[in-house]
């Protein structure tokens, strides 16, 4: 699927569709009552599934559904910065994000932060790192509520999520907190009261997804 966004149900038109299961981050397995239906999807139907999906293509053996949504909860990000860039930068160390509904200042627990990320980390999201804010070192725990993770998966192949959008789902691309990257080695890091981390500004831009096999966008 292009995003999270578009996940409302694909319409069938005068395609018989039997059926559609999540595979996996943004990936969904499409199944037809025919292979002449499924043919003229593929060969006719671009201008319907084009709104929902970046490509659609056969299923071939070597398909890895490799990448998941996962819900996790930031704990220890000092009020002053508490702002959707900071958690943002945080979360991306494990994938990108794609939900940030529940960091906002107006929130009535500012005890944590709750964040939907699309990543292939397979292991649960259990950490803890050093954030300098303003030369004060502050604990932040990274916690995945594998609960939250399991409902989002679900949801989301039953294609009925809902959430309140935003714009500022993103952090740039610059050389920081790569995914991939070991926590361990990831050391400390600064974010200041103007939102930037260790020099690095931090613009709303649309983060680049993984979508169904090539790259899409994260905006309606």
């Amino acid at each position: 699927m292009i995003s999270l966004q578009r996940c409302p149900r694909m319409p069938k038109h005068c395609y018989e569709i039997s059926g559609r299961g999540g595979g996996g981050g943004l990936k969904m397995l499409v199944e037809f009552e025919s292979e002449s239906e499924k043919n003229k999807m593929l060969t006719e139907g671009e201008h319907i599934w084009r709104p929902w999906f970046k490509n659609l293509y056969l299923w071939r053996l070597e398909e890895n559904f490799s990448k998941r949504i996962a819900s996790i909860m930031i704990s220890g990000v000092p009020q002053h910065t508490w702002c959707e860039d900071a958690f943002s930068a945080i979360a991306r160390n494990w994938g990108t994000m794609v939900i940030l509904d529940e960091c906002q200042t107006d929130c009535l627990n500012m005890s944590f932060g709750r964040v939907g990320i699309l990543t292939s980390h397979q292991g649960l999201i259990n950490m803890n790192i050093t954030i300098v804010v303003d030369n004060h070192p502050n604990q932040i725990t990274i916690m995945e509520d594998i609960s939250e993770s399991t409902t989002l998966s679900l949801v989301l192949a039953r294609n009925e999520f809902d959430f309140h959008p935003s714009t500022k789902w993103n952090i740039n691309d610059e050389d920081f907190g790569l995914i991939g990257d070991d926590v361990d080695d990831f050391g400390e890091y600064e974010v200041d009261a103007d939102g930037y981390i260790d020099g690095i500004p931090l613009p709303a831009a649309p983060p680049e997804l993984q979508a169904y096999s090539t790259e899409g966008e994260s905006t309606p």
